[in-house]
């Protein structure tokens, strides 16, 4: 990150310029995004755990945008035909859910169960813009 000079400093407050508060919040959110990397990684610590383990590829494509449905998914081996029938949705239905459409939480919970895997785990992680 640059550095970043403070348009005016008080005790109490700091101004700057648009840009470089935009530049904070894109640092905080990778570093965010960093720290769930870092905690995936702690997981190896618990191998009874290692079932919600993902490479550092996978959180990356997650990072990236993609659907953690898809990548949990693939990484259990299932087909979106196999997943959707093990839900009891409609391949079409799932596809959608996987592509960022809604899904109640009775469905959501069904995914997860079906995937093996807590269904926080399956929530997109916000992708920050390259810079």
């Amino acid at each position: 990150m640059s550095h970043i000079k403070p348009l005016s400093e008080t005790p109490e407050s700091v101004t700057l310029s648009r840009a470089d508060f935009d530049a904070m919040l894109e640092e905080l959110e990778d570093a965010e995004d960093r720290m769930a990397v870092l905690e995936d990684c702690l997981l190896d610590m618990k191998p009874e755990e290692s079932r919600y383990l993902l490479s550092m590829v996978d959180t990356m494509r997650i990072i990236d945008g993609a659907s953690p449905i898809t990548v949990w998914r693939e990484k259990r081996g299932l087909t979106l035909t196999r997943l959707a029938r093990a839900v009891g949705l409609g391949e079409s239905d799932l596809a959608a859910i996987e592509s960022g459409g809604a899904a109640d939480s009775l469905v959501a919970d069904k995914i997860a169960d079906a995937l093996d895997v807590l269904p926080g785990m399956l929530a997109a992680v916000k992708a920050c813009p390259p810079g």
